[in-house]
């Protein structure tokens, strides 16, 4: 991700980037109840130990009016929940629910994650997302960024693939907390971001008519739609761009790391700016490149005459901690759904040499893709990632 944030942002800035004046953070009120989409939840009576109240699938499933519904846990705060206690294995309307995320085991007071970290989430983000559609479209490709970026960073390709294969339409999805997509419920973590990308083609899914039948994702997005495999039994292919499985190589705490140099500077900067240009200069003047500053600068958006910072720092924060705390090389190895598409930029350090060794054997459903360009890869060899995908999909 260090090549990500160093690499070409003048050309993704200006090339890819849209005009941000008088885009708004919608307003997320705070719900009295916990919302569930009939699709997405299993037993939650079980599982939370709480009455779950549908407020109707539209209002689910599209956040309503007003964005979607943010949950919270009675004994957090007791004086607003209004939630009651049900008889176990019982829900309360008959319904039955999937697991989200996989909640599937109860751990004192909270529940697990697919990889066994105790959570409570309920509720997932409303995910922005643009269409690009084939002119034939038979199948979706949902296709994501890597940190502090957003689904346009990949129009350009989505335009130029479909135009190659009308038998696609693309999904460009900005992922939680970032872009103009909302925050849902805590954690800020990959399982949360996985489950937002589930409910999401579930939703999809249904409105396009369409399977979903492929996903990619660029560096954090990469970890990402792993971690989402397999939750999606539709998929037959997930694209992994210049993006590691490993846990560990890499520290919330070092701040050698570009990645984490650049979210504590925007931790100790104001959050509201007279004019952008007043941000990209206080990027450049604390030591950073013009490019990267101007790359950095499409989060900040006009508010009320003035400009304002639009990544929730704390959550990207906590994103980025299970992001490098997370060893998903177990899900590289399970077989289905689909094949695994894994794009190492060779130029590029974010895929270490020991990760190139693992991923030398890996089983058959594992391909491996090397392209001569940096992390930067859909700025840097577009025409090489386009043919990937025009030939493989």
């Amino acid at each position: 991700m260090d090549d990500e944030l160093c690499g070409r942002q003048r050309t993704e800035a200006g090339r890819d980037g849209e005009a941000l004046e008088g885009q708004k953070r919608p307003i997320v009120p705070t719900m009295r109840v916990v919302a569930a989409s009939t699709r997405r939840h299993e037993r939650l009576d079980d599982l939370l130990g709480v009455r779950v109240q549908r407020i109707g699938e539209r209002a689910i499933r599209n956040g309503g009016e007003h964005g979607p519904q943010r949950s919270r846990r009675p004994d957090q705060d007791p004086e607003r929940a209004t939630c009651e206690p049900l008889q176990a294995g019982l829900a309360h309307d008959g319904v039955e629910r999937k697991p989200m995320c996989d909640l599937e085991t109860r751990v004192g007071e909270s529940l697990v994650d697919h990889w066994g970290t105790p959570y409570y989430h309920c509720v997932p983000a409303h995910l922005h997302h643009e269409l690009v559609t084939g002119a034939r479209a038979a199948s979706c490709f949902v296709l994501t960024h890597g940190i502090y970026g957003a689904g346009h960073n990949w129009r350009t390709i989505a335009r130029k693939l479909v135009d190659k294969r009308p038998d696609w339409t693309v999904a460009l999805v900005d992922l939680r907390h970032h872009g103009r997509s909302t925050g849902g419920d805590p954690p800020n973590t990959l399982a949360a971001c996985a489950d937002d990308l589930r409910a999401l083609i579930d939703t999809l899914a249904e409105t396009l008519a369409l399977p979903v039948t492929a996903i990619g994702g660029h560096s954090f997005g990469g970890k990402v739609v792993l971690a989402t495999r397999h939750l999606v039994p539709t998929l037959t292919e997930t694209w992994i761009l210049d993006s590691s499985p490993s846990a560990g190589t890499r520290s919330i705490d070092d701040t050698s790391d570009t990645v984490i140099a650049v979210l504590e500077l925007m931790e100790r900067l104001p959050k509201r700016w007279a004019k952008r240009d007043d941000f990209v200069a206080a990027v450049v003047d604390a030591g950073q490149d013009i490019n990267l500053a101007r790359w950095l600068a499409t989060n900040v958006v006009a508010d009320a005459g003035e400009y304002v910072l639009r990544l929730d720092l704390a959550a990207v924060r906590e994103m980025l901690t299970d992001y490098f705390a997370r060893d998903l090389w177990a899900d590289m190895r399970a077989p289905q759904p689909g094949s695994i598409e894994i794009v190492v930029a060779d130029r590029a350090s974010t895929v270490t040499a020991s990760d190139r060794a693992k991923l030398a054997e890996m089983p058959p459903h594992v391909h491996v893709h090397h392209v001569d360009t940096g992390h930067w890869l859909h700025v840097d060899a577009p025409d090489t990632i386009l043919d990937l995908f025009a030939s493989r999909l």
